[in-house]
């Protein structure tokens, strides 16, 4: 068997391989003179490889290549499936720089975050010492990213230094890892193995797929489909010769008998690497068969009953000559867009190529000067059918670039609204603005005709001709001069009354007595000469004629202005206007008539306290008259005055009240808090009739728009809360808003606490405890759990709590509880009782059994952990409320004794003051100190002892007296 460093890529099929059918084997298209081997499917049709072929890109990348370990130098590359099933290169895997996959087996999580890949370069070989340390293999997890780079690389915990694992295969649902190994305990020289993945990212304990997979030679390069099939390549079992590809199928929970794959795939060389698409039936093996290309090569195995194939043939004519066209690039794509064949033929000028049958493809032609071309062709089942097809291409317009340059003869550089008209022979007509630059381009058609116009502002228009050829993309320069055009100026003017506004009139322009032109406006307009004098005459109706003498200058474009007043002709009348309403709820206020003749205001009067006004009119004239007031719809009324002078008019105009709207601005509190409520539903009524709802979100004012004179009543509803309601009446004052507070009642906020109450030590149930509960140190309630174990408290919500829980040969607990502010919650606590050893014997004496109570140095304080001891006695004081003791202070002997002596009489006193606060009777508690007195040992003065036996006499006892 050749000894051959391999790489194995798995993948991940949907399917089973099956051996029923006929399969032709072919050498795919990405093999070279180096070694190919591995293949994996990343998603869809995309796979990656490997490869030993010498890439000189990256020099540093060269420079870490393994040159002392007899190793293979391998780099991934990726690929796409066409539709015959080979393979076509698309590029690098990853840019990495130092690859981290190196001579190594990889696999992938499902979901391709994940990495496994055996580590073989992982040490640096430098010397003779350490070739063993490298041939030790390791299986190394890594995430991916999204660019396929390693991050996080740790090494599996079921690796060794004493064997190698490697190959590993990830199954398809993520949760077994299979590898090889030469570890003890297996059934030759390599094993297949497999782990479990657990959720918590640990491993289980390495499992042997036992004698239906393995045998006393070396199983290797492990692979799985959908189905769970594993396939693999050993020596160790009846073959073809060399490594044989195996498959064992996965039922009933176990592995079956391996069964060696038919011919094509196996031979008398070695074969390994393989993986099958199911979905396809089709896959890829490695081998290093006789016919390869280099060292090993992939190859591809496919149904031959999917081998049917079409010869095709391709013309393409020229659209409009009909004549033959070469050096075209024409590509053929499958029904997912993805490239099939890229064809070439520069000599016969015919493109040919192989199809399969019963298959759609799409061709595309492109060519420079052409449009692209694209169109389907369906093959159908016809075997080695021979077709032949003409295309017809539409040749790309021919355009050509003109720049024309404007010149102008006095050499003008700033020139104003300077255009150009560009006119061809097919009628198309364009026209550009020349900015200060005085040139422009356009794009031309080739072999057609074109006039370009040239205008500009105080210039003569200028015209140039001429023609494009044939060649594409020919740039032209054109040039064209303009000529000064002569002296002109302008004469404005308004027509006016006395009163300043403007009239419409007949203005007529004379030169000579001679009428030039004629306008019908109040704003005219007229050109004229220069160095000239015109008369303007304007006329109008009703109104005297005037005139105007105008000479103008010698400069071009100056402006002259000549505004002519006409007086009115002496007929005129008089109009009386009253103006009423038709609503007494409203005054008129701030009341104002306009007098308007032709659409022109003629004048304008506030109303006196009459509500009536007048206007002097001229006779034979149309007018209209418009009232407006303060919350009043506007009025008018048209009329036309006659012949007779000095004629009185009376006019009458009523005007209608608008709408009369109001806003109220709403804002609800809490009426104890005086806080804004959140989330509160507001409903507006008016006549007990529902006018609107509308909710308060956060802290906000609603805004609802009511009427004039109305009565309302809103409504406030807010979780936890009292409705509430507020009534009120508008007036007559329009658009006025005013802000209303609304304020909520909240509902009692009250709370269950379930007490569970449990014996510490057995966490037993207990029954018959009490249960106090106190608020700012006073009792509220008392609950005794006769036969109960656990105690339902009702409780004020964000409270503060103390609760006593008390059982006979128990230990007393107190404790705090806080209470939220969440209505009707119901809470749970669990309340351990620590059982009391509430006394023992001692020289004859019963004493209450506490822990050792101590002081700081000569001081009497009660510490905390005293306090701890002393809550002991007190709690069984309370639990037996006859008994009556006796506290016993007493030092050691390493101090003077009659300090000893009152030092304990102080700490005995303020034990006793301790016991008392807390509310025993102080009838029930006596004592003193007894200093060295009562030694336990025979630490007397001057005797040597330990700081043990010194503490064993420093101690405060409890003595039951009664």
């Amino acid at each position: 068997m050749k000894k051959v460093t391999l790489l194995l890529i798995l993948f991940y099929v949907n399917l089973s391989f099956s051996q029923q059918k006929d399969y032709e084997v072919f050498n795919t298209a990405i093999n070279s003179k180096f070694a190919e081997l591995g293949t994996t499917f990343l998603k869809n049709n995309t796979l990656i490889f490997a490869s030993s072929k010498k890439i000189d890109d990256d020099k540093n990348f060269l420079k870490d290549r393994r040159k002392n370990n007899g190793q293979s130098f391998l780099e991934f590359y990726t690929g796409i499936v066409n539709d015959k099933g080979d393979i076509i290169e698309t590029g690098k895997f990853t840019n990495e720089i130092k690859n981290k996959f190196f001579e190594a087996d990889i696999t992938f999580s499902p979901d391709l975050k994940t990495v496994y890949f055996t580590w073989n370069n992982f040490y640096s070989i430098e010397s003779k010492e350490d070739i063993e340390k490298w041939k030790t293999l390791r299986i190394v997890k890594a995430t991916l990213n999204e660019n396929f780079e390693t991050s996080d690389i740790t090494f599996l915990p079921f690796n060794s230094e004493t064997y190698s694992v490697r190959s590993p295969i990830v199954s398809n649902n993520g949760k077994k890892l299979f590898f090889v190994s030469d570890m003890p305990g297996g059934y030759g020289e390599s094993d297949i193995y497999f782990v479990d993945i657990h959720t918590d990212g640990t491993y289980g304990k390495p499992v042997n797929l036992g004698p239906n997979i393995n045998s006393a030679y070396d199983e290797q390069y492990p692979t799985l489909d959908a189905n769970e099939t594993l396939y693999f390549s050993t020596i160790g079992r009846s073959g073809k010769g060399g490594l044989d590809i195996f498959k064992s199928e996965f039922k009933n929970g176990e592995y079956q008998k391996a069964e060696n794959l038919p011919e094509p795939i196996n031979s008398k060389f070695d074969e390994f690497g393989f993986v099958y698409n199911n979905a396809t039936d089709s896959g890829f093996f490695t081998s290093n068969r006789k016919d390869g290309i280099g060292n090993v090569d992939i190859y591809a195995f496919v149904p031959k009953e999917l081998l049917c194939k079409q010869d095709f043939a391709f013309n393409f004519v020229d659209e409009k000559t009909k004549k033959e066209i070469d050096n075209l690039n024409i590509t053929l794509t499958n029904s997912d867009n993805q490239i099939v064949e890229v064809l070439s033929d520069k000599n016969n000028l015919a493109y040919k190529t192989q199809l399969k049958c019963n298959l759609t493809y799409k061709l595309i032609v492109e060519k420079e000067h052409y449009r692209p071309f694209e169109t389907f062709i369906t093959t159908n089942n016809t075997l080695n059918n021979k077709i032949s097809e003409t295309y017809n291409l539409t040749p790309l317009d021919c355009n050509q670039v003109v720049e024309i340059t404007i010149l102008f003869e006095d050499n003008n550089k700033m020139v104003d609204n300077c255009t150009v008209l560009i006119v061809d022979n097919k009628g198309s007509v364009l026209t550009q603005p020349v900015d200060e630059t005085h040139k422009i381009s356009f794009k031309a058609d080739c072999n057609t005709s074109y006039n370009v116009i040239a205008n500009a502002t105080n210039y003569l228009q200028s015209e140039i001709a001429f023609s494009t050829d044939s060649a594409y993309n020919t740039q032209f320069k054109k040039e064209i001069t303009l000529t000064k055009k002569s002296c002109n100026q302008t004469i404005t003017g308004v027509i006016t009354n006395t009163n300043k506004l403007p009239i419409t009139a007949n203005v007529s322009l004379f030169i000579d007595g001679k009428l030039i032109e004629k306008q019908v406006t109040n704003n005219f307009n007229f050109k004229v000469n220069c160095n000239a004098t015109y008369v303007i005459l304007a006329e109008a109706d009703n109104y005297q004629q005037s005139e105007i003498l105008i000479k103008t200058g010698a400069n071009a474009n100056i402006v002259n202005n000549a505004s002519l007043e006409l007086q009115p002709k002496i007929c005129n009348q008089v109009v009386e206007v009253n103006v009423n309403t038709n609503t007494t709820d409203f005054e008129l206020n701030n009341v104002t008539v306009a007098l308007y003749s032709n659409n022109v205001l003629m004048e304008q009067k506030n109303i006196n306290n009459s509500n009536t006004v007048s206007f002097n009119l001229n006779c034979n004239t149309s007018y209209k008259i418009i009232a407006t007031a303060t919350n009043f719809e506007n009025n008018e009324i048209s009329f036309k005055t006659d012949t007779e002078n000095n004629f009185k008019i009376n006019k009458s105009i009523t005007l209608t009240a608008k709408k009369c709207q109001q806003k109220i601005e709403l804002l609800v509190f809490n009426k104890l808090t005086n806080q804004q409520i959140k989330n509160t539903k507001v409903s507006i009524y008016s006549n007990n009739m529902l006018l609107e709802e509308k909710y308060i979100a956060n802290n906000n004012a609603l805004i609802f728009d009511v009427a004039c004179n109305t009565s309302y009543k809103i409504i406030g509803e807010a979780e936890n809360f009292e409705s509430e309601q507020l009534e009120f009446n508008t007036d007559l004052t329009f658009d006025s808003s005013t802000t209303k507070q609304l304020y909520l009642n909240p509902k009692p906020c009250i709370q269950t606490l379930t007490l569970s109450i449990f014996n510490k030590e057995t966490k037993e149930a207990l029954q018959g405890a009490k249960v106090t509960i106190f608020k700012n140190n006073e009792i509220l309630n008392s609950h005794l759990l006769a036969n109960e174990t656990t105690s339902n408290l009702e409780l004020n919500c964000d409270t503060n709590y103390n609760l006593k829980v008390e059982l006979e040969k128990f230990d007393t607990q107190f404790f705090e509880f806080q209470t939220t502010n969440i209505y009707n919650s119901e809470l749970n606590k669990i309340i351990y009782l620590t059982p009391s050893v509430e006394y023992v014997t001692l020289g004859g004496q019963k004493l209450i059994n506490t822990n050792n109570i101590y002081f700081d140095l000569d001081k009497a304080d009660i510490r905390n952990d005293a306090a701890i001891e002393l809550n002991k006695v007190v709690s069984y004081l309370i639990n037996h409320p006859t008994i009556k003791i006796e506290v016993k202070s007493h030092t050691d002997s390493r101090a003077p004794d009659n300090y000893n002596l009152k030092l304990s009489d102080r700490r005995a006193k303020s034990v006793i003051n301790y016991i008392i606060s807390k509310g025993i009777d102080a009838s029930r508690v006596t004592g003193k100190g007894y200093g060295e007195t009562q030694l336990l040992n025979e630490c007397s003065n001057g005797v040597k002892c330990t700081e043990a036996q010194h503490q064993l006499n420093r101690r405060t006892e409890f003595v039951i007296i009664e």
